[in-house]
This record gives structure tokens, C-alpha cells and sequence, in this order.
């Protein structure tokens, strides 16, 4: 698929609902009490940052992010708006004033930009102060608009133009972009003579930051680089696949099979939101497509057993769940094995594992496939394996049970797995939803789930047909609410848009509102709804 038009901009009112800015939606306090340990506020009032990532390191060290400080100005000004609380406002303006106070001008041509320098090195890169960054921009902007907009002070407006002015400047001249023929990559980290690394969701905030400017103050040199931003995604998200994770970033250059793995219940799972919104923004089925795919890292409902566990309390088998970090199961007793419960008979491929160290992961195992937990065939062998990602992948066979034989490690003598991927004829299970009603813990997949996924009383999902459990059968709604809901379906996502619409009626007399998913035809679906006497979430099932 191919770049599409990206749709016209919405005007803007005179100001913006508390809402639509991006960035934390929880009160300033919220923010510190959430990251425990991560922030201080200090005797001025400005948020710090407390960093333990360098082994030398016998306490953590405070540092001023300008993009977490930022966030917290963010969160502090939507306070306001809503409560027209004195200290959230006290809170915004000490951040965005420090932030005026620490910027450096920059031009370009006829751009003028004021840029804010991180003054401490990014270790995992080895970038080394003073360095800039699109994320840290955008966010910057964001909140010197949502200060103007809150309080009518033009040096807050003019700090965000100068923000954003920065994400016009090619980072070979001190800016934070790449530019190609017709994108510009907005880079999370950015400094001349180093590369460019490509962090997914730093782009994709930036750009989301970019598109809250020009929704506020409708602006086309900044749509025009808001568009150039958009296709830059297009270009390159194929690239950020890795058939079984998103990648973090294109770090090191030249090296994808390094490229650090996203993770589910992060990045991956933030990655996927944030293509949502572009597809909801542009209507561009590239960005719905690859936030289906990555959806899909999020939501295999595999059962692993193992032979054992070194530390059963906090590595034990349940830890072999691709969130990858720290979480990662052990077992120094070989021979040992470990054993994935499909959950349903399925046509089996092959199988992706990740270890934890290059020392840890399997070198000699064989990987056999049965039908019943009892009979067993072999579908690989090996014995000289020294990769800590492993792809594994064989004639395809029908299988619910997959069992990982292990005899060795690579010297460690304490054997690990982060995490499993089966690759299967059948596709996995994939929901995406409003994004704003999207959360790295509140995916719509949840929707499986018993307790169901809380849904908003307007609001939309799109899935795959084909690849939810064979037991799912109908969307259903709970409580009822009067309201209407609209479902599209087509083979195709370009022509899912455009798909006749079949209207479904919720009445208050039903405990539930449901859609026979048996009469939609389409491997597609784009189910929408709006319920406007919901006082509470609606709950919503995929059964």
C-alpha cells in the first residue's frame, strides 16, 4: 500500500479542549505519584529526574529532561483548564519558564528555532552532552501552546513556534530532522556527525505534537512539514517489523539484527496506538495495517510450562511473556525443557524465541510439535546455536503443543527465554480502537477477555476477522444504552472507508447490544458506535 491524501485539517476554535493535547491526561500530582522513585520536584518548583544507568553509580543522579518537564507542564495546564486550579497553574508556568530560561537560538536559513540541549549523555547510544531531540521539541511546543492557550501570553505562543521551528532544521546543521525526497524523520536523538537512529515513537509523538500545533493554530509551513512527517512513517514502518515485535529503533545503523525489540506491554503496545491515531488522522490503511500488526505481538494467549525454574518467584515460566527488560525465565538443571499450550489446534510453522544474554541463550535444543501433549514429532534440531534471537521454522504442521528440548547454554550454565512466538498459518488475534480510548494497559484486545475491554460511549474498533479465536462470534455491548452502531467490512483495508455500512440498533430494554459477527462478511471490520446515555464506560466483549 501506498501513501495515500492526507485529509484537510480540522479548524480550529479559539481554544482547545483540555483533552486534545497530548501528553499525560492525570493531574501533575498523579505524574510524580505514578513514577515513584523516577521524579523530584525541586526547592524552585522544577521537575528533576533521578537517573541510575551508569554502573559507577552509588546513588541516582538528578537530572532537568526537558521533555519529562515538559509532560509535567502538560499534565499541570490540563489541570488547570478543567479546575482552574491556582497551584496546577503555578505548576505550568514555573516549567515553561525555566524552559524559556534554558533554551539556545538557533537559525537556519530563515528559520529561527530555540532548541533545549539534554546536558547529560544517553548512555544506551553512546551520545554523548549536548544533544537535542524531536521528542523533547514537540512536547516543549505542546506545552507552551497549551500555556498560551490557558493563560493568553504571547511569549508562551512564541515559545511554541520557536519549539517547533527546530523540527524544520536538518540535524547535519544542529536540528532534529532527516529529511529524504518528500518525508523528514523527526529524531528522538539528534546531533551532527551522528546518525540517524529512527526511534519510532518518538517520531510518531513528535509528529502527533506537531499535528495538536496546527489543530490549535492552523499554520502550512508547519501542515507542509506535519505531512512530510506523516510519509516519513509510510517509508519506513515496514522496516520496524520484525514478524513477531516492533523495533525500538534503527540502532545499530547497518545492523538490524541488533536493533533492540520493543516489548509488549510498552513500546510495542504504544507503537501500535500511535499508528492508530495516524490512520485515524489521514485515513491512510498503511498506519492501520501496521497497528494491527504490532496489536497482534500483544495479544498471543500462550500457557508455558517449563522442567523447572532457578528463581520460580520472580523467573519462573510465566516470565517467557516477550515484555521482554528484565522479565525472562532461568533454569541451570539440564537437561530441561519448556513447553507452549497453543490453546487450539493450529498449522504451525515455525517458532521465534528470545534469551536474555548471548551466554544464557540455547545452543543445543531440538523443538518437536504434537497434537495432544503425548505423542510427539521432532521438527528441528541444533547444536551449535550462539544467537540470542532464534528463528526456527519448518514444514508446516497441525500442532497445539510445542515443546523446546534444551541440553546447554552458551557458557552460562543457567539457561533463559524472555519470550516465544509460535509462527502459525493463522493470524493473531488483532483489535485497535479510538485511540483515545487506548492505553498500553488497556488494549482493545481485552475485548477476549472475560472482564472485556471499557470502551467509550463513542468510540470505534477495527480487527481482523479471520484472526480472532475461532470461538468469537459476536461484539457485544454492555449495559445496553439507546444509540446506534455502524459496522463496515471489506477484503481489503483500502476499501474498508468506502464498505456499505450495516446499521445495528441498541435498545435500553436489552441487557446487551449485539452484532452477529457471522453475517459480516470481509476479512475487515470497522465497528462503530455511539451510545450518548452511557453515564459510565460501556463494557465491551468479543465472544
Amino acid at each position: 500500500m501506498q501513501a495515500g491524501t492526507i485529509s484537510g485539517l480540522p479548524a480550529a476554535g479559539p481554544t482547545m479542549s483540555a483533552d486534545r493535547w497530548i501528553g499525560p491526561k492525570i493531574t501533575p500530582e498523579e505524574y510524580l505519584s505514578s513514577n515513584t522513585g523516577l521524579y523530584v520536584v525541586d526547592a524552585q518548583g522544577i521537575l528533576a529526574t533521578l537517573y541510575r544507568d551508569r554502573p559507577e553509580q552509588t546513588d541516582a543522579r538528578k537530572e532537568y529532561n526537558p521533555a519529562f518537564i515538559a509532560n509535567y507542564a502538560i499534565s499541570a495546564c490540563r489541570s488547570y483548564v478543567k479546575t482552574r486550579d491556582e497551584k496546577a497553574r503555578e505548576t505550568f508556568r514555573k516549567q515553561l519558564d525555566w524552559l524559556l530560561a534554558h533554551g539556545e537560538n538557533r537559525t537556519f536559513g530563515d528559520v529561527a528555532a530555540r532548541l533545549y540541549p539534554y546536558t547529560f549523555d544517553w548512555v544506551k547510544f553512546d551520545l554523548k552532552a549536548p544533544w537535542v531531540s524531536g521528542f523533547a521539541q514537540s512536547l516543549i511546543g505542546v506545552a507552551f501552546a497549551c500555556g498560551a492557550d490557558a493563560t493568553g501570553e504571547d511569549k508562551y505562543r512564541q515559545g511554541a513556534i520557536a519549539a517547533f521551528s527546530a523540527l524544520r532544521i536538518p540535524v547535519s546543521n544542529g536540528g532534529v530532522a532527516t529529511f529524504s525526497k518528500d518525508g523528514a524523520w523527526f529524531e528522538e536523538a539528534a546531533k551532527q556527525d551522528f546518525p540517524s537512529i529512527k526511534i519510532l515513537n518518538g517520531h510518531l509523538t513528535a509528529a502527533e505534537g506537531l499535528k495538536n500545533f496546527i489543530d490549535w493554530k492552523p499554520n502550512p509551513v508547519f501542515r507542509e512539514l506535519w505531512e512530510k512527517g506523516v510519509r516519513a512513517v509510510a517509508e519506513n514502518i515496514a522496516e520496524f517489523d520484525s514478524g513477531y515485535m516492533s523495533y525500538y529503533a534503527q540502532y545499530p545503523v547497518g545492523r538490524k539484527d541488533s536493533w533492540e525489540l520493543s516489548g509488549r506491554i510498552g513500546y510495542n503496545a504504544l507503537h501500535s496506538i500511535l499508528l492508530t491515531n495516524l490512520y485515524a488522522e489521514t485515513g491512510n490503511p498503511i498506519f492501520l495495517d501496521y497497528a494491527l500488526r504490532f496489536a497482534a505481538y500483544e495479544t498471543p494467549d500462550l500457557l508455558v510450562t517449563t522442567a523447572g525454574s532457578t528463581a520460580p518467584d520472580t523467573n519462573g515460566p510465566d516470565r517467557v511473556n516477550m515484555v521482554l527488560g528484565n522479565d525472562y525465565w532461568s533454569h541451570g538443571t539440564f537437561p530441561t525443557w519448556v513447553k507452549i499450550d497453543l490453546g487450539d489446534i493450529y498449522r504451525v510453522r515455525g517458532l521465534h524465541l528470545v534469551a536474555h544474554t548471548d551466554a544464557s541463550a540455547p545452543r543445543a535444543y531440538a523443538i518437536s510439535t504434537s497434537l495432544d501433549d503425548r505423542s510427539y514429532k521432532k521438527a528441528v534440531a541444533r547444536s551449535d546455536n550462539v544467537a540470542t534471537r532464534i528463528t526456527e521454522k519448518w514444514p508446516e504442521k497441525k500442532a497445539r503443543y510445542i515443546r523446546i528440548n534444551i541440553d546447554s547454554d552458551n557458557g552460562n550454565q543457567n539457561v533463559t527465554l524472555k519470550g516465544v512466538y509460535p509462527i502459525r498459518k493463522e493470524a493473531y488475534g488483532a483489535v485497535v480502537a479510538t485511540p483515545e480510548s487506548m492505553t498500553v494497559r488497556n488494549m482493545p484486545a481485552l475485548g477476549l477477555s472475560e472482564n472485556g475491554w471499557s470502551a467509550p460511549a463513542k468510540g470505534w474498533i477495527a480487527f481482523r476477522r479471520d484472526a480472532l479465536p475461532r470461538f468469537v462470534k459476536r461484539v457485544e455491548f454492555s449495559p445496553a444504552m439507546e444509540g446506534k452502531v455502524s459496522v463496515r467490512s471489506s477484503q481489503s483495508l483500502d476499501d474498508l472507508p468506502v464498505s456499505p455500512a450495516m446499521e445495528l440498533s441498541c435498545r435500553k430494554a436489552e441487557d446487551l447490544c449485539m452484532l452477529d459477527l457471522t453475517r459480516v462478511q470481509g476479512g475487515f471490520v470497522h465497528v462503530a458506535w455511539e451510545m450518548p446515555g452511557a453515564v459510565k464506560p460501556l463494557v465491551l466483549r468479543l465472544r
